[in-house]
């Protein structure tokens, strides 16, 4: 009995020493898949930063041609003026043209370039982040966009059928709407379109049209030429009913139905701006001609927009009433014109 029990531990250490080799040998293997890995991990990013910094070299070298072409045509037209002094003011005029765009192509170069992906990443932090919370806090799926004197809202209530008279009210300086009864309570959200509003409004350098047809025409013209949201879209307007749909292609950031997407977003507070009427946001994702488009349909009430373009007529008669009735100079002319 004790030689056997002397002898099993020698048969257990053999079995252990044959099967060493085998997990040795496994950890190798895996030690060497993750060196494999991590090499080629190191050369994909390489090759990311080399590409980057190529782009970012062609887009300058783009600009740097430009500049180059565009003070080469004021220098020749600048010449040709000295010698043809017949078109003398003409050829100058244009000679200063090219040589100032030039300058401002050379000296307004952009020197950083944001890669999509990133502006991608940080929207999708910031929708997933708001639509927990409004899981969390039990809101509806309503989306409505709204101005305020502090700028624009995205008001999220908690009943699907809320009470319309709160966003009558001065109520959404905080993110929490918060009242006696569910349906005035909610959350307001400074909507992801204040910036992008705020970037259109100076390069459309007026005010927003506030009739429904020009108002979703100019909005439109936005996200594809201005803003460059989206790739097209399509705009169709029924203005009896307060909707518009605007059928969207090719969009940046995403799919349209994440929590206040930037083209959603963008239209709805848009038109909320234009019309100055809240606007209830929906997005459907549809397939039309093989190709996904979103629909994002914005409702506002006929009747409300009706009564304040009565209101905002009624005012301005007024005004010219009493402007008419306290002009000195008119009264004057009309005694003048009697005698």
């Amino acid at each position: 009995m004790s030689e056997n029990n002397r002898q099993e531990p020698r048969s257990t250490n053999g079995v252990g020493e044959a099967d060493a080799p085998a997990s040795t040998t496994e950890r190798d293997g895996v030690t060497d898949d993750t060196a494999i890995l991590r090499a080629r991990l190191k050369r994909l990013e390489e090759e990311n930063d080399r590409l980057r910094e190529r782009y970012a070299g062609v887009r300058e070298t783009r600009y740097r041609r430009t500049a180059l072409g565009l003070a080469a045509v004021g220098v020749v037209f600048g010449l040709t003026g000295v010698v043809v002094t017949a078109v003398q003011d003409v050829l100058f005029a244009i000679a200063a043209a090219g040589l100032f765009g030039a300058v401002l192509t050379r000296f307004l170069t952009p020197e950083q370039f944001i890669p999509l992906d990133i502006g991608e990443g940080t929207y999708a932090a910031l929708a997933d982040n708001e639509s927990a919370l409004a899981d969390q806090l039990g809101l509806s799926s309503k989306r409505v966009y709204l101005s305020t004197p502090q700028g624009p809202r995205l008001f999220v209530p908690e009943l699907a059928e809320y009470d319309r008279t709160l966003l009558e009210e001065d109520a959404f300086d905080r993110p929490l709407v918060v009242n006696d009864t569910a349906s005035r309570s909610g959350a307001a959200f400074r909507p992801t379109a204040e910036p992008l509003l705020r970037a259109f409004e100076e390069q459309y350098r007026s005010d927003l049209p506030s009739t429904p047809a020009e108002a979703a025409a100019t909005i439109r013209e936005g996200v594809t030429d201005a803003l460059e949201l989206a790739g097209a879209v399509e705009v169709d307007l029924d203005a009896a009913d307060g909707r518009v749909t605007f059928a969207v292609d090719d969009p940046l950031y995403g799919d349209l139905t994440g929590f206040d997407h930037p083209i959603s977003s963008f239209l709805g507070a848009g038109l909320g701006r234009a019309l100055g009427v809240p606007i209830e946001v929906d997005v459907v994702v549809t397939e039309r001609d093989q190709q996904a488009t979103a629909l994002v349909t914005c409702r506002w009430d006929p009747e409300a927009l009706a009564s304040d373009a009565d209101a905002d007529g009624d005012a301005d008669a007024d005004e010219s009433e009493s402007e008419s009735k306290t002009d000195p100079q008119t009264d004057d002319v009309a005694a003048v014109d009697t005698e």
